[in-house]
């Protein structure tokens, strides 16, 4: 199995094997990650992983957005959803129940918390989500930001009862996002 290397543009990068393959795009071309999820998938390939990497070191470098694809033992079609949201668990909640109408389930993967910009003029989320050929469920996300949990405890207890269960949590700096699904 060997794995090549093809220049899509600048700073994106496809490696690939027959049954895996991986995009690494840079911060500055997050603009074409819904355009390369549509094409792999359309080749039958679906999310097995996402991250994100970057460096504090070197302030000239942009971070890159790591997204592995596989093909399944079973095919069948799949569709994704690439968010890119405001760092604020409000404007979050409502980018994830939009596109959770209309069938689209949260990858645990991610939201990811991005550190984009010198002094940090540009922190965001970004979120990926996929639907398969199944009929639409509907689905409903609540997301809670806390940087000590006791302070959200009643709220946590609240949206369980209500019928969520954590969907993921990500941490970034001192604040903690959890995101729950129902």
């Amino acid at each position: 199995m060997g794995i090549g290397v093809v220049a899509l543009t600048q700073g994106q990068t496809l490696r690939s094997s027959p049954r895996h393959t991986r995009l690494v795009i840079r911060s500055n071309q997050f603009a074409s990650v819904q355009q390369l999820l549509d094409e792999q998938s359309v080749r039958g390939y679906v999310v097995s992983g996402i991250s994100y990497h970057s460096s504090i070191k070197n302030l000239q470098t942009t971070g890159r957005l790591q997204i592995d694809l596989e093909i399944p033992e079973t095919p069948g079609t799949r569709q994704y959803r690439v968010l890119t949201t405001e760092l604020e668990a409000a404007v979050l909640q409502k980018a994830l129940n939009d596109e959770g109408g209309n069938g689209f389930r949260l990858l645990a993967q991610t939201p990811i918390p991005l550190e984009l910009g010198f002094i940090r003029p540009r922190d965001m989320f970004l979120a990926v989500m996929e639907r398969t050929a199944a009929p639409p469920v509907s689905r409903e996300y609540r997301v809670i930001a806390y940087r000590h949990q006791s302070w959200v405890r009643q709220q946590i207890r609240q949206a369980t009862t209500d019928g969520f269960v954590e969907a993921c949590r990500q941490q970034f700096g001192p604040v903690i996002y959890l995101v729950m699904e129902k």
